[in-house]
């Protein structure tokens, strides 16, 4: 039996049609966060959705998405190992997904649909859902207007497509495996 380590993996992420991304990647407009818990007392820095990840029909110019996917007991854990966000994992907050802070409890948990078996392969190309282990539903594209301030005071709306745990139309993945039998960042002798 393969040991957790030998079924993590790296793996440049896109969608099979289109771009995905994050919506600082995808959007010029600075969207604000229709998500964000807000508090006069508490500093936050998800304001802006930037770090929601999204997906636009037509193909952009932006860098591939690269994920480490970690095997644990409970599924695999998501961190981002590209420039933008490196280190966050990626997770759902109020039902979006997007890459969040180390700091912040509540990893979500994901599993392969098809299964891409207990060891994948180097350079292997594998299409697949991301079934989230916290709603037991696949991913999927839902649409949203978020606003942007156009002046100081004045905003306006864009509709735009995020990911999401359900309540939209399922898609699927596309994973290439760039490097396997990869350990946590903080744990190079693990097993």
């Amino acid at each position: 039996m393969a040991t957790h380590r030998e079924r993590s993996f790296i793996a440049s992420v896109a969608s099979e049609s289109g771009s995905l991304g994050y919506f600082g990647q995808l959007h010029t407009e600075r969207l604000l966060n229709p998500f964000h818990n807000f508090s006069w007392f508490v500093p936050s820095g998800d304001y802006y959705a930037s770090h929601v990840l999204g997906h636009v029909r037509e193909p952009r110019a932006i860098p591939k998405l690269l994920w480490y996917f970690r095997s644990t007991d409970a599924g695999y854990v998501i961190f981002v190992r590209s420039q933008l966000f490196f280190g966050r994992f990626i997770g759902f907050r109020k039902s979006c997904l997007g890459a969040l802070s180390t700091k912040e409890d509540g990893r979500s948990t994901f599993r392969f649909d098809p299964d891409i078996g207990a060891e994948p392969r180097l350079g292997d190309e594998i299409v697949t859902r991301l079934i989230s282990l916290d709603t037991g539903k696949p991913l999927c594209l839902r649409d949203k207007h978020f606003r942007y301030r156009v002046t100081k005071h004045n905003f306006e709306s864009k509709g735009c497509t995020y990911i999401a745990a359900d309540g939209g139309a399922p898609f699927k993945l596309r994973l290439k495996i760039v490097q396997t039998n990869v350990p946590y960042l903080d744990n190079p002798n693990e097993v």
